[in-house]
């Protein structure tokens, strides 16, 4: 089985994914999966993406992962398909690079969104302690021309709107100091919630502002995180609940899935795993929720 595939939906067809995966030189399967990192020790768990506005290339994030358990995290990958119309995936090409700060502590793998305004917009996990205690989640930004460069001194981090500290800042002429309110150095930036979460994806959704859904490992509750801008603030709502599963099984993994959802909806799915011997489970559960007036709120409408 390899640790990531390729499914392309038609819109004509949107419940018929047509599925491929990278091939090595005998014609198998290859193992490392479609997009694999330079090194082979290690693989990637992709988990979100987009198409940048300007180059129209393909971006995706991947968690970088060893084989040695959880705990084996290497950071954040970025991956680049520069042109992919070719109708046969496995013909892509692609790029891929570190993106700089990320470490075992660090990670932009909790959304990407490309905006009109050239920016790449990132949220990202940073560890504080032991294992999965006091995740913060942060804001990221680079150009997208420095992107497509894998110029990650262009990178910044969102600081806070505090005008008096960036005026110390200046004063001081700290180097990491970029436009008001963003800073290069990761140290600076701002926490925009407080959450366990390692993926994700963040969207813009047509009633004017932005949000993430978040299910972690081990977590019943699926929290939706909204904002009016990027910037935040950013509100939390306990949305859903996960019905109880059975021993040995966890939910994880919330991801939106905006392709789906009505303008007053949001959709997301969450996975299932922990029972390696009925595979039957792994698969994604759809939720659809209404939103509320606030659009701080959501409410059950179904399950699909």
């Amino acid at each position: 089985m390899p640790h990531n595939s390729i499914a392309l939906v038609e819109d004509s067809s949107p419940c018929k994914p047509h599925f491929f995966a990278r091939r090595s030189p005998d014609g198998s399967v290859d193992p490392r999966g479609f997009f694999a990192p330079p090194d082979d020790s290690l693989f990637y768990w992709l988990v979100a993406g987009t198409v940048l506005p300007r180059s129209r290339a393909l971006l995706a994030i991947a968690q970088v992962q060893g084989h040695h358990g959880l705990d084996d995290f290497h950071g954040s990958d970025v991956i680049v398909v520069r042109d992919f119309g070719d109708p046969n995936p496995e013909r892509w090409e692609y790029t891929t690079s570190r993106i700089a700060v990320t470490s075992r502590f660090v990670s932009f793998n909790e959304g990407v969104y490309a905006a009109g305004d050239g920016f790449v917009y990132l949220i990202g996990m940073a560890e504080h302690g032991e294992w999965g205690a006091g995740r913060t989640q942060h804001l990221a930004r680079i150009s997208e021309e420095a992107l497509l460069r894998f110029d990650w001194a262009q990178m910044q981090h969102w600081a806070g709107h505090d005008s008096q500290r960036w005026v110390e800042q200046l004063w001081m002429r700290q180097p990491w100091v970029g436009a008001p309110g963003w800073s290069y150095h990761f140290d600076a930036s701002a926490v925009l919630y407080t959450g366990p979460y390692t993926e994700g994806t963040l969207v813009e959704h047509p009633a004017g502002f932005f949000y993430v859904v978040g299910c972690q490992a081990f977590q019943s509750e699926v929290i939706v995180y909204t904002a009016p801008k990027l910037t935040g603030p950013w509100s939390a709502t306990h949305a859903y609940t996960i019905p109880p599963l059975a021993d040995g099984q966890v939910a994880y993994a919330a991801k939106a899935h905006p392709e789906f959802a009505r303008g007053d909806e949001i959709v997301f799915t969450y996975n299932i795993n922990g029972d390696h011997a009925n595979m039957s489970i792994y698969h994604p559960r759809f939720i659809r929720l209404t939103i509320t007036a606030d659009a701080n709120a959501a409410a059950v409408k179904d399950e699909l």
